[in-house]
């Protein structure tokens, strides 16, 4: 069963407009708010940003590179792009006399432009499968002008396509039937009714633009379009899922801006669109605003930098990327989110890749409300925490913040320092205790309302562990790093059993003084010392390896205090309790 996903645009921007209790589907965002090539107008954590991109063509001289593009939303932000086919694709004038026929029931003779199609998808797909989240066939207003062809022509294209799409490798991927664009000029009526009376018994849905130099008239055209689809004769299309792929104020490219967008503006554009969805189940699944580059289509990196001046006076003009009052207004426009009570965006800083057993190390989880209820309160007064979760095997050992408790590795909680309001970041500091057995574990936390609910992400983090009498810190943490110097000293008759590894790590050194001082004063650094501590005994009972502490190495004691091994090879107390 193919799965519906939200969408967005290069030449557009989007607004989401499902209404469901997936959080993703309250983000509205764009990918298009930068002012260079590298997408760092908004940062990632911004929850204004897309969660898809649409209409995304091949590569091409005049295209700068397109699969940067979406390779680089895919990498760095994790949004999706459905990719428009049928940019170099096009009939032949022999396959359109068969499109054009009065009857047509082989879809052999245009094998050629299903052909030429594929080659298209299978290119974006090849790139980067993962960021290719579905197919756009053909681009709305342009069929006629690129294609050259009516309703009932597309709509036999798409009905061939689909079977062959779905029998093949991408078939798992939506693939969305274009509308003929506004509907102002009375060429709506004919090219639907054409193209669903040729269409089959499988469509995904559907890809339209609508217009209005105010949010009244884009209701008009949007609504037509969706009664159309929705009262079709070929019951198949019905209540079909609809993006509207373009929305502008302007009328057309080559006359002066008729209308300077403006907060209402959006608003009354997302309102209208609301509207429309609490009556339908959500069928329009997003709204994105037109902001392609100045005429002639100059798409490359530079068409939104602030250095490249509007030379149009057409709809051009209106684009976000060349005014920040409108973009602002745009960001600012929201009547169609509706934030779920209580969410949050969790990520962690201090985690190391490696420690020794039952070492404390203080972990951070950075935390932003993305819900809409403020958490009140301070310290234990404030139920809304961090606490631990899933797969964490660390305790929570001590806090620095606002206090908390650790009565277990998945029985525990920080404590909130006082009030975060919606999009409002704290942080939640907590000395980490790893066990004292083991090859590694793992840190995992997430926010909760005592009493009711877990919510937001939760991410974890593996941390691999050290063992006792299995060399110093630093030559574990060394080989831990470098998991190919074992395997070759045994291979030239070495004993690599744990009694022998410091030994093998000081001859590696000697073989590759470079590989061994990039660790040394690397990631191994922490451990790089002289300092020894003896006579230690871990919190539950567990003796302390002497060979394996080093300056700044902090345990819990049998006391339930933390002492740090110092200079002087002596156990220092830090007058600080711990779990």
């Amino acid at each position: 069963m193919k799965r519906f996903r939200n969408a967005a645009s290069l030449a557009a921007l989007i607004l989401p407009c499902l209404f469901s209790t997936d959080a993703s589907a309250q983000i509205k965002g764009a990918n298009w708010l930068r002012t260079d090539h590298t997408y760092s107008n908004v940062p990632p954590t911004d929850p204004r940003r897309v969660g898809w991109n649409l209409e995304f063509a091949r590569d091409a001289p005049s295209m700068s590179s397109w699969s940067a593009n979406y390779n680089t939303l895919w990498s760095q932000y994790g949004i999706r792009t459905l990719f428009r086919i049928g940019y170099d694709a096009k009939p032949t004038a022999a396959e359109k006399a068969l499109l054009n026929a009065a009857t047509f029931t082989d879809c052999s003779g245009i094998n050629g432009l299903m052909s030429a199609l594929d080659t298209e998808a299978n290119s974006a797909n090849a790139a980067n499968a993962a960021a290719v989240g579905g197919y756009l066939l053909g681009n709305e207003p342009n069929l006629a002008a690129e294609w050259g062809i009516g309703g009932r022509a597309y709509g036999r294209i798409y009905q061939c396509y689909i079977t062959r799409w779905n029998a093949g490798a991408l078939g798992a991927r939506n693939l969305f039937a274009s509308g003929p664009g506004g509907c102002f000029d009375g060429t709506c009526p004919t090219f639907y009714s054409e193209m669903f009376g040729a269409m089959g018994s499988t469509v995904d849905g559907f890809a339209i633009h609508a217009y209005g130099q105010t949010d009244t008239a884009f209701d008009g055209d949007f609504r037509w379009q969706l009664s159309a689809i929705n009262n079709a004769s070929n019951a198949n299309v019905r209540n079909k899922p609809v993006y509207i792929t373009e929305f502008n104020a302007g009328a057309s490219e080559n006359n002066p801006l008729p209308v300077a967008p403006s907060a209402a503006y959006f608003n009354g554009v997302l309102s209208k669109v609301r509207d429309f969805n609490a009556a339908n189940g959500g069928q329009i699944k997003a709204v994105m605003y037109f902001v392609d580059s100045p005429s002639p289509w100059i798409r490359g990196g530079q068409q939104c930098h602030p250095a490249v001046a509007p030379s149009q006076d057409g709809w051009w003009r209106s684009s976000l990327c060349y005014s920040g009052t409108w973009r602002q207004y745009w960001l600012d426009s929201q009547p169609s989110i509706v934030l779920p009570a209580r969410n949050a965006s969790v990520s962690y800083s201090g985690i190391p890749s490696f420690m020794m057993p039952g070492e404390i190390r203080r972990f951070t989880a950075t935390v932003t409300n993305t819900g809409a209820e403020t958490w009140t309160g301070s310290g234990s007064a404030n139920w809304y925490r961090f606490g631990a979760v899933g797969a964490n095997g660390f305790m929570f050992s001590a806090f620095t913040g606002c206090g908390g408790y650790g009565n277990s590795v998945l029985d525990a909680r920080v404590y909130t320092c006082g009030n975060v309001g919606n999009n409002a970041t704290t942080t939640y500091p907590v000395d980490a205790r790893a066990p004292t057995s083991g090859s590694n574990a793992t840190f995992q936390g997430r926010m909760v309302r005592d009493g009711i609910e877990w919510f937001g992400n939760s991410p974890q983090q593996s941390v691999a562990l050290g063992q006792a009498s299995c060399g110093t810190a630093l030559t574990q943490c060394m080989l831990g790093a470098r998991t190919d110097i074992l395997p070759f000293f045994q291979s030239n008759g070495w004993n690599t059993a744990c009694w022998n590894r410091d030994a093998i790590v000081a001859n590696w050194c000697g073989l590759d003084a470079a590989g061994c001082n990039a660790l040394r004063n690397g990631i191994c650094a922490t451990y790089n010392n002289s300092c020894r501590c003896s006579g230690g005994i871990h919190l539950g009972g567990a003796t302390i390896d002497t060979n394996g502490t080093y300056c700044g190495y902090q345990v819990c004691g049998t006391n339930r205090q933390i002492y740090s091994c110092s200079s002087g090879n002596s156990w220092a107390a830090t007058g600080r309790s711990c779990n």
